[in-house]
């Protein structure tokens, strides 16, 4: 029960993260339009892909070594500080290179300068990572749901001084997700409390970029998976059309929020386990995280062109057909949110890095193939295929390494009804109590 309790609690913060997030898109698409929302989106997925090639998978392997007990996690803690500032301050000058001379092809419309010295947050957004996953690796779920929702309000807070006291625009939105960062960042140096006297280990470093880096490489494609779509995008039509593709995939990634804190716990308690008693608990966990993914899909379906004419208003309705297409392969890679993870956690990160190179050389090809017949719909149609493919691949793999069918892993079982009746009557009970 305290894996089912955790998951609902990440679920939960998943979910306020998600009203947040959504009101950030309402209030950045409807005072910015579709061609900064587009520009705003840009810019993000560039930090993101920043930091990300700096991550070298050690928040991973924080999870890992300080669950398996290898190293304490005040030195992982230590290292994971110097290691940010190590790492980040090469790609500031990354950052600086690529601003200076190519982000008016990738970014337009953004001043060099500005995007220069946002490129500094980097080591941040890299401390942000680690000491999440020191979190998670001391399954401390709270102060990890904490440091999730503040950084979104943050960022929603400055949001609305920029818009409605200051009337500034996608420059004033950009300086508003910098100052979210450095923000929490500093949140979590505060949180973790681990560290007495700040220290840096070379073997631990070493360690960790030789375990993490399996996992880091699968981690950086799947990032290119789920945005090259956006990069290619703009490239081809521009960006509005990424502003319009934006709205589609932040709603539609809502439906991941339940794969993923069911993924995170795996990943963070995984470890601690026997290989036995993972074999028999996951199949349940899998199943029922599709079952649901896939209710909340088809409910999206239904309603999601009216739910973005109400929250974006009808400039936002070409949205409508990408977000239909994107559905059925968000609700595929939900497996891979849980069992992707779960491998990670038995120490085979390497999987899941086979898997979404092929996940990427697919969906490359298809949309540069199917932009210029469907477009922004193309996009996510290449999306989806490319999606369903991991999944695929995933499933057939866990299913060898942990000796269970695959219709176990992803078909409700009637012994899964009588336990979502045990807990709708426990609930019940409470409520009557």
């Amino acid at each position: 029960m305290t894996f089912l309790k955790h998951t609902f609690s990440l679920f939960f913060t998943q979910i306020l993260a998600t009203v947040l997030i959504t009101i950030i898109s309402i209030v950045n698409a409807r005072y910015l339009g579709p061609s900064g929302l587009g520009i705003m989106s840009l810019v993000v997925v560039v930090l993101t892909l920043l930091s990300m090639f700096g991550n070298l998978g050690i928040g991973l392997s924080n999870i890992f070594f300080g669950g398996k007990k290898k190293y304490s996690w005040e030195e992982l803690t230590n290292n994971s500080i110097v290691s940010s500032i190590i790492l980040g301050s090469l790609l500031i000058v990354v950052g600086i290179i690529y601003f200076l001379y190519f982000s008016e092809n990738l970014i337009p419309q953004t001043g060099a300068e500005l995007l220069v010295i946002i490129s500094f947050i980097v080591p941040f957004m890299l401390l942000i990572n680690y000491l999440q996953y020191i979190l998670l690796g001391q399954y401390r779920i709270k102060e990890y749901n904490l440091t999730t929702i503040l950084q979104n309000l943050m960022y929603l807070i400055f949001i609305f001084v920029n818009f409605l006291i200051l009337n500034g625009g996608v420059q004033g939105v950009i300086i508003s997700y910098v100052l979210a960062v450095l923000l929490t960042s500093l949140l979590l140096i505060f949180r973790v409390k681990t560290i007495k006297r700040l220290s840096f280990k070379l073997e631990i470093f070493q360690e960790s970029i030789k375990f993490g880096v399996k996992g880091y490489i699968g981690t950086v494609i799947q990032f290119f998976n789920y945005r090259i779509d956006m990069l290619i995008l703009n490239m081809l039509l521009g960006a509005a059309s990424v502003g319009y593709y934006t709205i589609a995939v932040s709603l539609v990634e809502a439906l991941w929020y339940f794969p993923n804190a069911v993924g995170t716990l795996l990943l963070s308690r995984t470890p601690k386990l026997k290989t036995e008693d993972v074999n028999k608990s996951t199949p349940l966990i899998s199943r029922n995280a599709f079952f649901i993914t896939l209710v909340l899909g088809v409910i999206l379906f239904v309603f999601g062109k009216f739910i973005i004419v109400l929250l974006f208003g009808n400039e936002y309705l070409p949205s409508v057909e990408p977000l239909w297409y994107l559905i059925p392969g968000i609700v595929a890679l939900s497996i891979c949110k849980v069992l992707g993870n779960e491998l990670a956690g038995r120490g085979k990160p390497i999987i899941n890095t086979y898997i979404s190179i092929t996940s990427l050389v697919v969906n490359i090809p298809l949309n540069f193939l199917l932009i210029p017949v469907l477009g922004i719909s193309g996009s996510a149609l290449a999306s989806t295929v490319s999606y369903t493919v991991s999944a695929i691949l995933t499933l057939v793999y866990f299913s060898r390494v942990s000796e269970n069918r695959i219709s176990d892993l992803i078909i409700l079982k009637k012994s899964d009804l009588e336990l979502y009746r045990g807990i709708v009557a426990g609930f019940i009970g409470k409520k009557k109590d």
